[in-house]
């Protein structure tokens, strides 16, 4: 599990939340490499509130305007209340420049 939940040092400033749900009786199936293993669900609903715990949606430093827009009406679409929390990058050259 390792990989999926170690998260490098120089990556730490972006406080990222990871969730990992197993499947108990699916890995046991794939154990012994059971001929009958189980489909696993294709979504996994979680009651949670990201506009509780999301304080930014920070942008990739090379998202184009055209990612950016599809980005932030994505974003609206599935939660009104985080529209206003996607920022670019600091990184990205339409960024403001940051005030040192």
């Amino acid at each position: 599990m390792d990989p999926l939940l170690h998260k490098r040092h120089v990556f730490a400033a972006e406080s990222e939340l990871r969730l990992l749900k197993s499947d108990d009786a699916q890995y046991g199936a794939l154990v012994p490499k059971d001929a009958s293993v189980p489909e696993l669900e294709d979504h996994i609903f979680v009651d949670w509130a990201p506009d509780d715990a999301i304080d930014e949606i920070v942008l990739s430093p090379y998202a184009d305007e055209k990612y950016e827009e599809a980005a932030r009406a994505a974003i609206k679409a599935t939660d009104p209340n985080l529209a206003d929390r996607v920022v670019l990058s600091v990184l990205n050259e339409r960024s403001d420049p940051p005030n040192f």
